[in-house]
């Protein structure tokens, strides 16, 4: 009977423990894209946490270079820069389709993207992994726009002509590996069993 006792027990402290790891590793970490201006193949960023963004540009699936323009303004962001039918430091489909693509060095779940130099009309599409996962998203100018989507690449991009933006910021957490996270609750549940054992010997 103890040790059936002390088997739940241990179960209760392991789905305990596995949820509070999940909270612990799902922490936010926002990426400000802003920054000095700057025109490259590519623009990479570190957060504090050790997880790490490439970001790329293209145009009709051809590589571009990634623009960053505006400093530290309300205006500030990333965009692309094509060619000269291509609104310059913006995402842009007035001339060809352009793309932004962000990728992590981790499996991460994008909670939120700040799109700025957005006007009546400007909507953009997100492409995660390969899927289409938002079609003609409308944001709100400067305010994040709340999104839900797993993956380690994703790729900003326009649906029509006369949409154009700038990427200010993303905000993402890390998707914790489940195995992960049942390995370190196991080894928690066995040390809570052995220490309730000696106890009970005691």
């Amino acid at each position: 009977m103890n040790n059936r006792i002390l088997g739940l027990g241990a179960l209760a402290a392991m789905s305990t423990l596995a949820v509070a790891a999940e909270s612990v590793q799902a922490a936010g970490i926002t990426f400000d894209l802003r920054g000095s201006n700057q025109t490259s193949s590519s623009i990479g960023y570190s957060s504090a946490e050790g997880l790490n963004l490439t970001v790329t540009a293209f145009d009709d699936a051809a590589p571009a270079s990634v623009a960053r323009r505006g400093g530290m303004g309300a205006g500030a962001g990333l965009g692309v820069s094509s060619g000269p039918g291509s609104r310059p430091g913006q995402i842009d489909g007035s001339d060809s389709t352009e793309a932004l693509r962000f990728t992590f060095d981790d499996v991460v779940r994008i909670l939120s993207a700040t799109f700025v130099r957005v006007q009546n009309n400007d909507e953009f599409t997100l492409i995660a992994d390969g899927q289409e996962v938002v079609s003609q998203g409308d944001p709100d100018n400067g305010v994040p726009f709340g999104l839900n989507t797993v993956g380690t690449v994703f790729d900003f991009t326009v649906g029509e002509s006369n949409d154009d933006y700038r990427l200010q910021a993303v905000e993402v957490e890390v998707v914790p590996e489940p195995l992960t996270l049942l390995g370190t609750a196991a080894a928690a549940g066995v040390g809570i069993v052995l220490k309730r054992k000696r106890s009970a010997t005691a």
